[in-house]
């Protein structure tokens, strides 16, 4: 253990002697305390807040995963081009527990880099504006509850049989996603003089008192300077308004409609015009309070920091196989396409859909999906932004910081174990 700790702080410290961390370190600054002076917001208060955090986390932790897999990759290599590797012939320590050391070095200084901007942008929000409409839609932690979709596919393929399109000789992934595109459009419309109902299930306010109702939807056509005329209805409790198209919008909801079984049905009805299109991503959605902003944030902030300890083991990998230049552009390559994780992800979909004809390329994009999870799936500034309360933690523990981290590790410690840092070739 003291062997481990004593690499750790010695990587720790070499990481002061690079430039390329002071320069790091001075955009940090920059974004933080600079950046959102110039920010550009809708002029409320809720906007600015919500841009002000979701700019200076996001920006900062992209320079922090630059600066992670640059590091990563330095941590090993640059000992191997130094010649310095040459002593650790003459230490009784285990090649792993010097992977491992640097390893944790740079998880290290990621975890105080990640403290020292979680401690700025804190300052930039709770103190600018401690205001009682900031801590009821922002800094807080809601829980979001969507309302209950049918199975968009049964209904897809039951449109098909019904017309006689899904037997042999046809385009099936083309037809099935043309009746699947129908049904999403029936199910997310609500034509002029009508109404749609959403039911919800699971809520649990406990006791912060009352509810909120979040929703965004797109017009089919021009309306008017005030948006779109509509009432909602929650029960014996109905609200008259108008509402802007493209816009996340709010009501309020008391908690006394909500059954003893946890269910709310809220109903629309459309008094505009022109057909009103509520997205199923976008659709309405229950939000409660369960909890506090402070807890929010070092949730979001651990999520952050597990992202740099997976990309601070890719790049102690790469640097402990390759040459340092080979080993930092690999592992900004790789940062590269994991940013593009989500995108692969709804690709899968389309894949899935065309059969077993394309198996290979199925698994293939599983394969890099899975691979690029940690950066992708446990993003957590946007739900922090909107003041959602970050749930799947402990699943991202040990899917990322366990199993993930884990994997890495392994092979990186099997790679730099059968290296001869001499000479640079496998042995």
């Amino acid at each position: 253990m003291r062997r481990l700790a004593a690499i750790a702080g010695l990587t720790f410290r070499a990481a002061f002697r690079l430039r390329v961390f002071w320069a790091i370190l001075a955009l940090l600054a920059v974004v933080v305390c600079v950046v959102p002076a110039g920010l550009r917001d809708d002029g409320t208060l809720v906007g600015r807040l919500r841009l002000l955090l979701t700019y200076t986390l996001g920006l900062s932790q992209s320079l922090l995963c630059i600066a992670t897999v640059w590091l990563g990759a330095e941590a090993i290599a640059g000992e191997v081009a130094a010649g310095r590797i040459d002593l650790l012939a003459t230490k009784p320590l285990p090649r792993w527990q010097f992977w491992l050391g640097k390893a944790l070095g740079v998880m290290l200084l990621d975890a105080v880099l990640v403290a020292a901007v979680g401690a700025g942008v804190w300052l930039q929000t709770v103190r600018a504006y401690d205001s009682r409409e900031a801590w009821s839609t922002v800094l807080t932690a809601r829980h979001a509850v969507r309302a209950e979709t049918p199975d968009f596919d049964a209904q897809a393929v039951a449109a098909l049989a019904k017309r006689g399109l899904a037997g042999a000789g046809v385009d099936r992934a083309t037809v099935r996603e043309s009746a699947l595109h129908d049904v999403l459009s029936a199910w997310q419309s609500v034509p002029p003089g009508q109404s749609k109902e959403w039911r919800f299930r699971g809520i649990r306010p406990g006791g912060y008192g009352s509810l909120s109702l979040r929703f965004r939807f797109r017009a089919g056509g021009a309306l008017g300077a005030g948006g779109a005329a509509g009432v909602w209805r929650f029960g014996s409790q109905s609200l008259e308004g108008r509402y802007r198209p493209d816009e996340f919008e709010g009501v309020a909801v008391s908690d006394k409609l909500v059954a003893a079984d946890g269910t709310l049905t809220v109903t629309f009805d459309n008094r505009s015009g022109e057909t009103l299109v509520f997205p199923v991503g976008d659709g309405p959605t229950v939000l409660y309070q369960v909890g506090g902003f402070a807890g929010n944030y070092l949730r979001a902030l651990l999520l952050l920091w597990l992202q740099l300890a997976f990309l601070a083991a890719v790049g102690v990998a790469l640097g402990g196989a390759l040459s340092f230049p080979v080993a930092s552009f690999a592992g900004l390559a790789y940062l590269a396409v994991a940013l593009h994780g989500s995108l692969m992800a709804s690709r899968l979909d389309a894949l899935k859909a065309l059969g077993s004809t394309h198996l290979l390329l199925q698994t293939g994009v599983k394969a890099g999906v899975w691979l690029t999870l940690a950066l992708h799936r446990y993003w957590p500034v946007n739900d922090l932004a909107h003041g959602l309360a970050l749930g799947r933690v402990g699943e991202a523990l040990l899917v990322v910081g366990v199993v993930q981290i884990g994997l890495v590790a392994g092979a990186g410690m099997l790679l730099w174990s059968s290296r001869e840092p001499a000479m640079g070739v496998e042995a």
